[in-house]
């Protein structure tokens, strides 16, 4: 928008109408100055103008404050995706944690394979002795020998494939 500069006429026709005491008058009191120059073409020229600046800033404003509407809904959109993001970055990180977990080396496989097998060994151990101390009790000998049986089971199959699997 432009800057609207009013034409400054050359001479005043209105003003020339009016006498000597009537223009004095005028250059004294405020009222009777303001009340001639509302009379002007020139000042309903500028207050039309004012009119129209004031219109239209009125609707620049409300476009303004119905943008800014706008932008704070996008904002909150754009910082809860920004949160899914993060989340799903979390939960993606945690996924890739899992399985490198699953994924060993062939060392690891069979370092926690050996260690089963001593810890199967020493369980094994631990129960023969209890058996040969009398510790457990006649009725429970059943249950103990199925369980038992069932860790020799385990134990000698995972060392007879660690063993396999071993080089010489």
């Amino acid at each position: 928008m432009s800057a609207f500069k009013p034409p400054i006429p050359s001479s005043f026709p209105q003003l020339q109408t009016l006498s000597e005491a009537q223009l004095e008058r005028v250059l004294r009191d405020p009222v009777a100055l303001s009340a001639t120059l509302e009379n002007f073409a020139e000042v309903d020229s500028l207050r039309d103008y004012r009119s129209t600046l004031r219109r239209k800033v009125l609707s620049l404003a409300s476009e303004t404050l119905q943008r800014e509407a706008e932008l704070e809904r996008a904002t909150r959109d754009a910082l809860e995706a920004q949160q899914e993001l993060v989340n799903l970055t979390d939960a993606y990180s945690a996924l890739l944690k899992d399985k490198q977990r699953l994924f060993m080396t062939e060392k690891e496989v069979v370092a926690a394979a050996e260690q089963s097998v001593k810890v199967l060994e020493a369980s094994s151990l631990r129960v023969r002795e209890r058996v040969f101390a009398g510790a457990v009790r006649k009725d429970a000998v059943r249950e103990w020998l199925e369980a038992y049986m069932g860790e020799r089971r385990a134990f000698h199959s995972l060392k007879l494939k660690l063993e396999a699997y071993r080089p010489c």
